[in-house]
């Protein structure tokens, strides 16, 4: 037997940003035949103001894919600066340096903040409602916390939508000799006849990676295939 690991879209949560925002840098780094820009080295190059060549492996996985993923975690300055190792006043720089260079994500997180502000509640793209009456707490630390909230609900519970949907779907479509075992993280773990290996793993790139309804951007989708889950890392 085979194990095929398949991560249910790579960089999902920036597909998201990218499919509500619609910041054209994001649009046109995930847009098109898979071959992608490398967003991580692209936010780095900016924060850190050096052409994107420049940019080292370490600089494109701390601080691109901090800031990146920091935005929709809803970091502050204070936290940006504590997981990136910088001072609070660099990492306020950064941050700038992000919004300015993305200017339609801020205009899209201040919408989600006016808009939770009056419905104290926010949904993902397929309806799965959060309430956040914390937006109306005198409390300014917990209304900055559900504001933070809102925006990361969106952008990860689409995602997670996305990634569920596309489990139903390989569910229905994979043949009878093969096992949908777990999910790990954004991976899912199959157990494949090994003489099927090819064929089921054409099948779960084609399934997988077929975007669900009212999803504007195209899904990227990676097999791996070995005996043993270690081999397909």
């Amino acid at each position: 037997y085979t194990w095929v690991t398949s991560p249910l879209g790579v960089m999902m949560e920036l597909r998201a940003l990218a499919h509500f925002s619609r910041e054209p840098a994001f649009m046109a780094a995930f847009s098109g035949d898979n071959r992608e820009a490398d967003i991580h080295r692209r936010t780095a190059a900016l924060a850190l103001g050096v052409a994107e060549d420049d940019v080292t492996a370490d600089q494109r996985n701390t601080v691109g894919k901090g800031i990146n993923f920091g935005i929709i975690y809803g970091l502050t300055a204070h936290g940006l600066a504590q997981q990136l190792s910088i001072d609070v006043g660099q990492a306020e720089q950064f941050s700038a340096a992000y919004f300015a260079a993305y200017p339609a994500i801020r205009r899209w997180k201040q919408t989600v903040e006016q808009q939770v502000s009056g419905d104290l509640q926010v949904r993902t793209l397929y309806g799965r409602r959060r309430h956040l009456p914390d937006v109306w707490s005198r409390s300014k630390d917990a209304k900055q916390r559900a504001l933070r909230q809102a925006v990361n609900t969106i952008i990860q519970g689409t995602a997670a939508d996305i990634n569920k949907l596309a489990l139903v779907r390989l569910h229905r479509a994979l043949p009878d000799c093969c096992r949908l075992l777990l999910t790990v993280h954004d991976s899912v773990l199959l157990e494949v006849p090994e003489d099927r290996a090819g064929s089921v793993g054409r099948l779960v790139k084609q399934v997988m990676q077929s975007p669900p309804p009212e999803f504007t951007l195209p899904l990227v989708v990676a097999v791996k295939c070995g005996r043993c889950w270690a081999e397909c890392q």
